[in-house]
């Protein structure tokens, strides 16, 4: 299994495998879809429940929850590997590499741009995704808004491999390769600074 992902009333759940396949199935077990794909890097469910963002090896596809396509885009190649879905699901964002993408809840594309210097290794937004937060090799901490505007960068001086926002976007964390977890707020203002005992993992990083 290579991903999986859950609604937010756990009504459907969506698993991935080696073998391209993309299963839908019910709280029970019963399968409720299945589509052949391509390989998965990561799926996520709208909250509405009314449809499924998968990144995959050549590019980005919408899903109905019985694994019918109805949306998908090859010609943005496969640098996207990270999702975030707005509240109201009306704004998919998605990153990889450099770059950053946002679509509506239709797959129409808003605006794509390439934002850091480095790869981006972790992204994670606001619940309304107004405010979009990257970690990346070129050690700085990334915030966007809602159309893509680079607002801030803090610089913490080594590769951030976890980055977390509160849902109303007021709090940002950041794990650095540095064993060090930063804490700012939304101006970009630096309000703690805890050393760990170990180096803060790629991706493990949560408000």
């Amino acid at each position: 299994i290579r991903a999986v992902a859950i609604s937010s009333n756990a009504s459907l759940i969506i698993t991935a495998d080696d073998c391209v396949d993309i299963h839908s199935c019910t709280l029970n077990g019963e399968s409720w879809g299945l589509n052949r794909s391509d390989l998965v890097k990561q799926i996520a469910v709208s909250p509405s429940g009314s449809f499924v963002v998968v990144t995959t090896a050549i590019g980005l596809k919408y899903l109905h929850p019985d694994m019918t396509p109805f949306w998908w885009d090859n010609k943005s190649g496969s640098l996207d590997s990270f999702i975030a879905i707005s509240a109201d699901s009306s704004t998919v964002i998605t990153s990889g590499e450099k770059r950053v993408s946002s679509h509506t809840g239709s797959g129409t594309l808003n605006w794509m741009k390439d934002i850091t210097h480095e790869a981006i290794i972790d992204m994670a937004c606001s619940e309304d995704c107004s405010t979009i937060v990257l970690g990346s090799q070129d050690g700085d901490v990334w915030v966007l808004d809602q159309q893509g505007r680079i607002l801030w960068k803090y610089p913490v001086g080594s590769w951030v491999n976890g980055v977390g926002v509160s849902r109303d976007g007021s709090i940002i964390a950041a794990g650095a390769l540095d064993w060090n977890l930063y804490i700012l707020n939304h101006k970009g203002n630096l309000l703690a600074k805890t050393r760990m005992q170990s180096i803060i993992q790629p991706r493990s990083v949560a408000v």
